[in-house]
């Protein structure tokens, strides 16, 4: 990389400098443009309450069956209406629902997936993020929360 300002006697060539300042501006943009997608957007906030409302043990495994479902166009409406939890009607969800999302395991993957997707940006992000998590499955890294890998 060479530095804008240079130690003294250096010369800088201006058109690297502008060309790579260029880059990181094209970069920042595409990402943003990427970033306000509803499509990716919307598919990434269903399948995460979907997992997060289901209390998947197996995140992964969750979000692998969501996004084949929705692929093949077997995806479930989201849940609405009041529903009843195992625990009982009155049970307080809110600090159950906070550790689950804020799990390591569920964490790391919706992190992960993200990222890759801000990255290459994909124009469909269903079989993209299904492909993503296939690879992370076989590479098992993670499993069904609480166990080691």
């Amino acid at each position: 990389m060479i530095s804008r300002f240079p130690k003294g006697g250096e010369e800088i060539d201006t058109d690297i400098v502008r060309r790579q300042e260029f880059e990181k501006l094209h970069i920042k943009v595409a990402n943003e443009k990427f970033g306000r997608r509803e499509d990716a957007k919307e598919l990434l906030t269903r399948m995460m309450q979907a997992c997060i409302a289901a209390f998947a043990p197996d995140p992964l495994e969750f979000m692998i069956e969501f996004l084949t479902k929705e692929i093949e166009g077997r995806a479930e409406p989201a849940h609405t209406g009041p529903g009843k939890h195992p625990m009982g009607e009155e049970a307080d969800l809110h600090e159950e629902v906070t550790n689950y999302a804020d799990s390591p395991e569920f964490h790391t993957i919706v992190s992960k997936m993200s990222a890759y997707m801000i990255q290459f940006k994909p124009d469909d992000p269903a079989p993209f993020a299904l492909e993503f998590l296939r690879t992370l499955k076989k590479e098992g890294i993670f499993g069904p929360m609480g166990a080691d890998h």
